[in-house]
């Protein structure tokens, strides 16, 4: 900390690895007073309970060293003080106007923090902050739920909205952002003499990054501008190719909102206060070219939606809004004729060999209020919810699905009883799955007992035509033989328990 001024001059910090030595060089301003202080949050120091931590600090020709201590410890060095004028002679002359004392300069820095809130996975989260485009901070490994606050030290100051060397960005290696799904995080970018916000935010993806100014006048909010915050939400269907889709949003005060880095075909819900009044400007990107072919993305404003797309707009698809301005308006981008891919197989539907209208339903299963028509086979066998973070990616379609894993008896799930398919002639089995960690020597496999007669396999699925972390949609039709009742089974031959298979939207059908 500059003593003569208050403000912070340096910081580092936190740490996460263990006994590692970090050597940091900085340049400070000579004839003025600094004072350096460690912190250990836990209270303990850096030596000697757990470790043999130390630090020393080498200013001009003066040292300081140590490590025990408990929470903090502090040096201090250097003088604010200067050497006092020569009182002027006395004079006989006339006396002259008194020349007015001068204007304070204001410094050339101000020290600007970030004050952090992490959600229920603080490990998720980091930050980088740049200046010009060079990396001066960055920080992660954080703790759960706890507000954090880390110094960036004394930033250049300009007056003027225009002055934005700043570049700050937040990630998710997740990519739901810190609020709201799973706890009330935020960050806050502020002044540490007076707290005042530059820039706060929780709710995006994997990124949200801005550049800012650090102005001790920043320009007032033109009026049509203050006031209340109306919501903005974005829902978002990413198709089979999820990191080619990519988003901004300029709200009417000039702060910018964007996302990118998406998984394939996973639905997200992003959310922000903006202002009530003025235009807002909304892009949607697609780096290949064809918008998001086989997903969807929809637009809320204040409660309605306003805008809801899909398939192909180009590279990029504009839509503005609110009350600002002239008119609600759309533009897209087509910058070249690109060649239009094939559905995934995920979504490839099967054609049918007469109309959809033959086919009667015998059961269907989504598993959503829960096991319905099916039953588990024991404990490497389980429905399971978005609400548990290790299942959320991968349930292939709603909240709820079942998952299957290892290679046990208990690796199945299995109908309840023998249904009555005596009418039919032809039977056909429709299903999402989705796998996970599937080896070259695994299988999953559909079988049907007839008449409560012994399994038998009739289709199966492995890796080569097949890949992990791709949801695909199959259908299976068979004959039904001489058979008057039938129930069916899916099992999955893995090798561990981290080996898992979803499946849902079951639906067992029969025609004449």
């Amino acid at each position: 900390v500059d003593e003569c001024t208050g403000v912070i001059a340096l910081s580092g910090g936190p740490y996460s690895d263990a006994g590692v030595t970090i050597a940091v060089r900085e340049c400070v301003t000579s004839s003025r007073k600094y004072t350096f202080t460690i912190n250990d949050s836990y209270g303990d120091g850096i030596c000697c309970n757990n470790g043999s931590g130390s630090y020393n600090v080498e200013i001009g020709s003066e040292t300081f060293a140590g490590g025990q201590f408990t929470s903090s410890n502090s040096h201090s060095f250097g003088s604010c003080s200067t050497t006092a004028p020569t009182p002027p002679a006395p004079t006989t002359t006339a006396p002259v106007p008194t020349t007015p004392a001068p204007v304070p300069t204001a410094p050339a820095c101000l020290g600007i923090e970030l004050e952090l809130k992490t959600d229920r996975y603080g490990g998720e989260t980091s930050w980088q902050l740049k200046d010009n485009g060079q990396l001066i901070k960055s920080g992660d490994g954080y703790p759960d739920n706890q507000i954090v606050n880390i110094p960036f030290g004394c930033l250049a100051v300009e007056t003027g909205s225009d002055y934005e060397r700043y570049e700050f960005t937040i990630s998710d290696s997740y990519g739901d952002g810190i609020c709201c799904s799973y706890g009330q995080g935020y960050y806050k970018i502020q002044t540490t003499n007076d707290e005042s916000i530059l820039r706060e935010g929780g709710s995006f993806a994997t990124t949200d990054s801005f550049l800012f100014p650090v102005s001790q006048n920043p320009p007032s909010p033109s009026p049509d501008l203050t006031g209340s915050a109306s919501p903005f939400k974005l829902e978002l269907q990413t198709d089979n190719w999820g990191s080619e889709t990519s988003w901004k949003l300029m709200a009417s005060n000039n702060m910018a909102h964007t996302g990118g880095g998406y998984a394939d075909s996973t639905l997200y819900n992003i959310q922000y206060d903006l202002p009530a009044h003025g235009c807002h400007t909304f892009v949607m990107f697609d780096s290949y070219g064809d918008g998001i072919l086989y997903g969807w993305y929809k637009i809320h404003w204040d409660g309605v939606i306003i805008a809801d797309y899909s398939g192909n707009f180009g590279s990029e698809k504009t839509s503005r809004f609110g009350s600002g301005c002239p008119a609600a308006s759309e533009t897209d981008v087509q910058d070249q004729a690109v060649f239009i891919r094939d559905p995934p197989k995920k979504y490839a539907t099967q054609a049918p060999t007469t109309t959809a209208s033959m086919w009667t339903t015998i059961t269907f299963d989504d598993f959503e209020t829960g096991w319905g028509n099916f039953k588990y086979g024991g404990s490497d066998a389980s429905r399971v919810s978005k609400e548990k973070r290790g299942d959320r990616p991968h349930i292939p379609s709603g909240t709820y699905a079942a998952r299957i894993r290892d290679d046990s008896s208990s690796s199945q799930i299995s109908q309840v009883r023998s249904y009555d398919v005596s009418i039919f002639s032809t039977l056909k089995v429709s299903f999402l799955f989705r796998m996970k960690s599937m080896d070259s020597d695994e299988n999953f496999v559909l079988q049907i007992s007839k008449g409560n007669a012994a399994y038998e396999t009739i289709a199966s699925w492995g890796i080569g035509e097949y890949e992990n972390n791709q949801v695909y949609n199959e259908s299976v039709e068979f004959g039904r033989g001489t058979a008057n009742t039938m129930k069916i089974r899916f099992k999955w031959d893995a090798s561990s328990n981290r080996d898992w298979m979803y499946i849902d939207d079951i639906l067992f059908e029969g025609k004449m």
